[in-house]
């Protein structure tokens, strides 16, 4: 999973008088979903399978909450939702087989950041996902779809790099990408 969102980190503190923070980033939420495995499982039931087709982007948001500890590491975290990605199977004979994964859950990561200027910074994080998915797949009655509506949580890890401006004392804005290791 990648989100590549264009942000604004508001930061509430300035790290030498706590080093406090929040923060909300919005933006893109790009994801591969199992197509082979649901094509292969539709062919195994006897469906002659045309096409299968997916919207592999949506929209994704975070909150996130952090303490820096020096100019150059902080640690934050928060909650996540990259959004819900669609599926149609169109089969022969024709099943109607739709579904949306969701994906959210929570992190906390480490924060490496490295000044260019009293303003102007790069960061790069790694951390720790707790996530859950969330899976709604329905059909004419053709597919037996109880194996496709399980969802899931589960522990994986992340990274990402971005830049940062300072704009004032009190508000950051941020521009980054992440990459979070999920199971769709």
């Amino acid at each position: 999973m990648l989100m590549v969102p264009a942000a604004q980190a508001m930061d509430y503190t300035n790290f030498e008088e706590n080093g406090w923070s929040v923060g909300m980033n919005v933006g893109k939420s790009v994801a591969r979903i199992k197509q082979d495995t649901i094509r292969n499982d539709l062919e195994n039931q006897g469906f002659d399978v045309v096409s299968v087709l997916e919207d592999r982007r949506s929209e994704g948001y975070k909150i996130f909450a952090g303490y820096q500890f020096s100019p150059y590491l902080a640690v934050e975290g928060g909650y996540f939702n990259l959004g819900g990605f669609p599926i149609l199977a169109n089969t022969l004979p024709l099943t109607d087989f739709r579904g949306k994964t969701k994906l959210f859950g929570w992190n906390l990561d480490l924060v490496g950041i490295m000044p260019f200027t009293e303003a102007f910074s790069a960061f790069a994080r790694v951390g720790v996902t707790r996530n859950d998915t969330s899976n709604t797949y329905s059909s004419n009655g053709f597919v037996d779809v109880t194996g496709y509506n399980e969802d899931g949580n589960y522990t994986k890890h992340k990274y990402g790099l971005g830049l940062q401006y300072d704009i004032s004392p009190i508000f950051t804005v941020r521009l980054e990408a992440e990459r979070y290791r999920l199971e769709t």
